[in-house]
């Protein structure tokens, strides 16, 4: 893990003189897909300009883009970090001031800049060795020996949805119901077939039948 801020930072920064139009911060915005420029004056940082700031100080008040100064616009009370400084301070820094990056600068000269996306990435090995970590599904082993651990009680028979009787939640015995077979059991719950109502029942062995009377 990086412990100082020239081991994450963006180094040879955007930068514009202060004398320079807002037109061509805005260009350089626009060419680079960045959303801030560092103003600066003889080499030394004076300020920094966002493009929000070219919206509402420029844009918005009517200014002519071509002609006015970044130097009328920038935001001059800038928090700055060394290259030196410890990361945990930076993002600390950043928290407090309620920004995304700060510029890293080195007896006033801007050397780089340093983003809160750049203090704590997850690291690309980590990535690898646990794709799956947190998505991992149960393993057919755990299925079979616990079949009904997730599944919910039926509302209104209170059996689960493989119960002993073999009718699946929801459906009344005599349906038939399209689902899978018991892992343990082999037989489909609720695989049940409406009884015929022409067929004879069939005989209950514990009621034992009366003998016929002798012939006299």
């Amino acid at each position: 893990m990086p412990h100082k801020v020239e081991e994450v930072m963006t180094r040879d920064p955007v930068t514009l003189p202060e004398e320079a139009p807002v037109v061509k911060a805005a260009k350089l915005m626009r060419d680079r897909g960045i959303g801030d420029v560092l103003v600066v004056e003889d080499g030394r940082l004076r300020g920094l300009v966002t493009d929000r700031d070219i919206v509402v100080r420029a844009v918005a008040e009517g200014r002519d883009l071509a002609t006015t100064p970044l130097a009328t616009l920038c935001t001059s009370d800038v928090v700055t970090v060394g290259p030196d400084q410890d990361v945990v301070e930076a993002a600390r820094l950043m928290r407090e001031k309620d920004v995304q990056q700060l510029p890293v600068v080195v007896d006033g000269h801007p050397v780089g800049v340093v983003a809160l996306a750049d203090l704590a990435p997850r690291p690309t090995a980590d990535l690898a060795a646990h794709p799956t970590t947190e998505l991992a599904p149960r393993s057919t082993t755990e299925l079979a020996a616990h079949p009904t651990t997730e599944l919910a009680p039926h509302p209104a028979t209170g059996r689960a949805a493989h119960s002993p009787t073999g009718h699946a939640p929801g459906l009344p015995t005599g349906r038939t119901a399209d689902l899978a077979p018991h892992p343990l059991t082999g037989h489909a719950p609720g695989r049940t077939t409406a009884p015929d109502p022409g067929a004879r029942p069939a005989p209950d062995p514990a009621v034992q039948p009366v003998p016929a009377p002798a012939p006299r």
